[in-house]
């Protein structure tokens, strides 16, 4: 629904081709250090620990404050590894890694809202597995990873 949103423990970030990337993770994933790795190249940081996904769209953006957001093109589940590597998640894997990073508040009732949106999302966008190596050749390794964005629907579960 518009003006529902989901507010998730991830960084997020603009890619050269406009869409946003949201980057969740637990602590010690790796967030910080990949906002961090944006500077001086053509990605932009929107959100290093928290960021807001919105409708309609879905759009992505920092969370305080909540701007008007950057068209999502993909979740990548990050975490630190020896070399760059990329796995394509089913929606039912998605799920699961989102929901763990989703950050959750508000009533009884908030709780099915939180779900719905999180299905949402990883029924909008593909969702991939993103391992790391914490250096600047992350950004164009993931704009390899990106240039399939459109391609076709989330893997089935």
């Amino acid at each position: 629904e518009e003006g529902r949103g989901l507010l998730v423990h991830a960084a997020s970030a603009r890619a050269p081709d406009g869409f946003g990337w949201l980057f969740p993770g637990r602590s010690g994933a790796g967030k910080s250090t990949l906002a961090g790795l944006a500077a001086g190249t053509a990605w932009r940081a929107i959100a290093e620990d928290v960021s807001v996904v919105t409708w309609p769209g879905p759009r992505v953006s920092g969370a305080l404050p909540p701007g008007s957001g950057e068209p999502l093109g993909a979740l990548g589940f990050i975490e630190h590894a020896p070399i760059h590597c990329a796995e394509r998640l089913s929606r039912t894997a998605s799920l699961r890694r989102l929901l763990e990073c989703a950050v959750w508040f508000g009533s009884d009732g908030a709780v099915g809202a939180i779900l719905d949106q999180a299905v949402r999302l990883v029924s909008a966008v593909p969702c991939y597995r993103i391992g790391f190596r914490p250096d600047g050749s992350v950004w164009p390794f993931l704009e390899h990873v990106g240039a399939d964005l459109q391609v076709g629907p989330p893997v089935p579960a």
